[in-house]
């Protein structure tokens, strides 16, 4: 059997998904490119928003399209060190490989999205789509990057993948829907008569078109309202002690549940990452660079939150002297705020992974 083209694919996956129609908590995320016109026949059959979420494959040198790992919005970073390994990758080669991979994420990120903002996935059911999958490399980042995000549940979506890589995502999510899983697979790209590149502006196309057919009055991608809606003004941490605070900061509350959440003068608030436990605070030893949240998330994955341009630190302490969250404020009056959810290690709460060992 062979799709037509991506379109049919998305209208067979969504006779298949009817159970998550006209559902006010559903959320469809297509993988560009060739997994947003999947998505969109997904969206429009379920009545839910549509909306890509970016991963980008890190190809091996020489073989791009031998996947040795994967990146993902929200920083989420995969590799495959045996494939790596075999494959003799050095580490100046991965580094040039995932910087010019971020890149183009970010690149696409601005040119498919423009000024609006991206959906919120806190509490959703999320289904993450992409025309098929072969290793499973930017699928696996995906739902690595989304965990983080909180949704209530995600659902993978694919016309077609091989058994091995389905039972490997299928084991990742909360429910794992594909047309077919045919023993003999070479590429995702045999199994239709046409695929075709999808190009940038059928992305952007599809992306505007699902967000102008929305109701008016929709309220899906309304900010966050947080309680710390003006600034902390509580202690400033000097710029020449930064390096020192940060590094006693993390020993103090390495391994308690923090949110990262971001208060942008223009969009609004966003929650980044939810109840996760803080790993460290990576700041550059002359503290001109990016300040780095770096939180475990579920299945072991890792989540950076980068801080660039960072102008000002500020704590904020309780009445008993209790470091209750950190606030950085950088360029535009951006301000991204990390709060702890009391000293609360991870295995006291039901369903979050343990810290790391030495916590």
């Amino acid at each position: 059997m062979k799709f037509h083209d991506r379109r049919q694919a998305g209208r067979m996956l969504a006779d298949m998904l009817g159970r998550y129609a006209g559902r006010e908590d559903v959320v469809v995320l297509g993988l560009p490119r060739g997994g947003v016109p999947v998505a969109s026949e997904i969206a429009e059959r379920l009545q839910a928003p549509l909306d890509a979420f970016l991963v980008r494959k890190l190809g091996a040198p020489g073989q791009p399209e031998l996947a040795i790992g994967a990146i993902a919005s929200g920083g989420v970073r995969i590799v495959d060190e045996p494939i790596a390994a075999t494959l003799r990758v050095t580490p100046r080669q991965l580094v040039e490989i995932e910087a010019r991979e971020q890149r183009e994420l970010e690149r696409r990120e601005r040119s498919y999205r423009g000024n609006r903002r991206a959906t919120r996935l806190e509490g959703k059911t999320v289904i993450l789509v992409d025309d098929g999958v072969a290793t499973g490399s930017s699928m696996k980042a995906a739902i690595r990057a989304i965990r983080a995000k909180a949704p209530e549940a995600i659902v993978v979506a694919v016309p077609v993948a091989p058994p091995a890589t389905a039972r490997e995502i299928g084991a990742l999510v909360d429910d794992f829907v594909c047309v077919m899983t045919p023993g003999h697979f070479a590429a995702v790209g045999n199994f239709y008569l046409d695929f075709e590149p999808t190009p940038d502006e059928e992305v952007t196309r599809l992306l505007a078109r699902a967000e102008a057919a929305r109701p008016a009055g929709a309220v899906r991608r309304e900010p966050i309202r947080s309680r710390r809606e003006t600034p902390m003004q509580n202690r400033q941490v000097p710029h020449a002690e930064w390096l020192r605070f940060f590094e006693g900061f993390t020993r103090r509350h390495r391994g308690w549940l923090a949110t990262v959440r971001v208060i942008d003068p223009r969009l609004g608030a966003q929650i980044e990452a939810r109840d996760l436990p803080l790993e460290g605070i990576v700041v550059d030893p002359q503290a001109r660079g990016p300040i780095s949240f770096l939180l475990g998330g579920e299945h072991g994955a890792n989540v950076e939150h980068p801080v660039d341009r960072p102008e000002q630190v500020w704590v904020e302490v309780t009445e008993e002297g209790a470091e209750a969250a950190l606030e950085v404020v950088s360029g535009g009056g951006r301000r991204t705020i990390l709060e702890f959810r009391g000293a609360v290690l991870p295995e006291a709460v039901d369903g979050l992974a343990a810290p790391s060992a030495g916590v």
